[in-house]
């Protein structure tokens, strides 16, 4: 922690006979601190995500576009994506 206090420039905590104390710069360090692993968190599970190897695409389309010579296109469009 000594390292970090040095690097910011500021005290982090007070320390005394009667323990350890956050200072209000070392409040606002572990608030960030709190969220930047949340932040981590969620970017690990986006990895996850994205590195499966499920390549199933899912579609919405309207009856109305069912019913359209388009339909017969999607064959092709989704080969070619």
């Amino acid at each position: 922690m000594s390292s970090l206090e040095f690097k910011l420039g500021r005290e982090l905590f007070v320390r005394n006979h009667r323990g350890v104390h956050p200072t209000e710069a070392g409040s606002l360090v572990a608030m960030y601190g709190r969220s930047i692993l949340r932040e981590i968190e969620q970017l690990g599970q986006q990895l996850v995500c994205i590195n499966r190897t499920d390549t199933t695409r899912l579609i919405g389309v309207t009856n109305t576009y069912l019913e359209t010579p388009r339909v017969a296109a999607m064959p092709r469009v989704l080969k070619n994506s």
